[in-house]
């Protein structure tokens, strides 16, 4: 009995958001005919329009129905549905005190007091309609200064922060976990993208440099490691590559890694005996705490692994061959000089013997 009568409160909400606005606006025409009530009949009908706007906007054809699309983005508490919602209070508000006046004009004509209200003192009468053409213009002044404002604000606030497009949809191996990344907005000007990684009812934000370029599914992968954990990775032409861990298991699933995503030998040198070497790399991260780039210097014998290094993370920048010079003091030291575009920058002493 509760189930059935859960449905049928909802498919009462439902037909009450579908056909309220309809139903108001000849109603509201009626009154500003009859000039009752001007003020709030004029914020109704403003009201509707602004509601039909919002729901078209963002439901974009989606959804079975405009209700059900309504419904669903007010329990997830999106702004445009909650001020949708106190539209239709409003609505509500407004009905409540058409009603009321319709009635309470039927008692006066019943009970004879009509009559009497015509004769009432005539400057009064014109007082009052000063007053109400008064605040009619200014309404109006409001709504013709303020309401292509707040639609322009409006739409420019769902191109750029709500409207939603999916990108990538990844289920793990076994097909029982689904990622999906999703652009919110889109970029204004050459400014950076917003994005939303969804794991069932959690999510993180995150922000994609990509020169104002509208994404697609090459700037973002998820590459699965078992079924319960994978690595995200958000690319773009601005920044370097964002890695994400996801582990179902945690209380928070998704968290930042910083990796190492390429190595490039820019230079080796060998001592003047040729038994020691030492290998100058560059080495990319992907995006975290620590420096984007940095210079790691290997160190050992020549021709074996070289598993000793050092790393230079002064400056988060790129490194060029011809900016580095390895100096040979002997055998089993020797001093890497580092250059800027505007000469010596700084040194690395390395000492085999430790």
């Amino acid at each position: 009995m509760t189930f059935l009568m859960y449905l049928f409160l909802l498919m009462i909400v439902m037909i009450f958001i579908q056909y309220l606005p309809i139903v108001t606006v000849p109603a509201a025409i009626f009154g500003l005919f009859r000039k009752k009530n001007i003020k709030k009949t004029i914020i109704v009908i403003v009201v509707i329009a602004l509601i039909e706007i919002f729901n078209n906007v963002h439901r974009n054809g989606r959804g079975p129905s405009e209700a059900e699309f309504f419904l669903s983005q007010l329990r997830q508490g999106s702004i445009w549905a909650i001020l949708s919602l106190m539209g239709y209070l409003y609505l509500i508000y407004w009905w409540v005190t058409f009603l009321k006046r319709r009635k309470q004009n039927k008692k006066l004509t019943v009970g004879g007091i009509k009559e009497e209200k015509e004769n009432m003192d005539i400057e009064q009468d014109i007082t009052h309609k000063k007053k109400r053409a008064k605040w009619g213009g200014l309404i109006w002044a409001v709504i013709l200064f303020l309401g292509p404002i707040f639609l322009f604000a409006s739409y420019f606030h769902y191109q750029t922060e709500i409207k939603e497009r999916t990108l990538i949809v990844s289920h793990s191996p076994n097909g029982k976990n689904t990622i999906e990344i999703a652009e919110k907005g889109e970029p204004f000007f050459f400014g950076p993208s917003s994005i939303e990684i969804k794991y069932r009812n959690q999510h993180i934000h995150r922000i994609i440099s990509n020169d104002g370029k509208t994404l697609n599914d090459s700037n973002a992968t998820v590459k699965w490691e078992s079924d319960d954990t994978a690595i995200i990775a958000l690319y773009g032409e601005e920044q370097f590559p964002e890695i994400i861990e996801f582990n179902k298991e945690n209380r928070e699933p998704f968290k930042n890694v910083q990796i190492e995503l390429d190595s490039n030998t820019l230079m080796t040198s060998e001592s003047p005996d040729h038994k020691k070497m030492i290998e100058l790399r560059e080495i990319i991260r992907s995006q975290g705490q620590n420096p984007k780039r940095l210079l790691r210097i290997y160190y050992g014998d020549n021709g074996s692994n070289l598993n000793k290094y050092k790393e230079y993370t002064h400056l988060d920048r790129s490194y060029k061959a011809d900016q580095l010079n390895v100096i040979w003091v002997n055998n089993t030291q020797a001093s890497i000089r580092i250059f800027a575009e505007n000469g010596f920058e700084d040194a690395i002493e390395i000492d085999f013997s430790k």
